[in-house]
């Protein structure tokens, strides 16, 4: 849970040298209520794909995987 401030309102007069400006107040803060969640994909390297493959697996595993976390926060977002 976040307690959240609301914007001053705007100062839209002038001030003056001679005149101390007025006080404002803070307002209430406002009540914002997150649920955590977790989100992902597993995958699995077999030790086949390891001895067979024509390239390195495990960049290419990362790579994949750092993508589709962002692939998939952006979508829930």
């Amino acid at each position: 849970m976040f307690q959240l401030y609301s914007d001053l309102a705007d100062a839209t007069s002038t001030l003056t040298e001679t005149v101390d400006p007025s006080a404002v107040a803070i307002s209430n803060t406002s009540t914002v209520t997150v649920t955590l969640a977790e989100y992902g994909n597993a995958v699995v390297s077999t030790r086949k794909l390891n001895l067979f493959s024509l390239s390195d697996v495990d960049p290419a595993i990362a790579n994949m995987v750092a993508f589709n976390m962002a692939s998939s926060i952006d979508s829930v977002v």
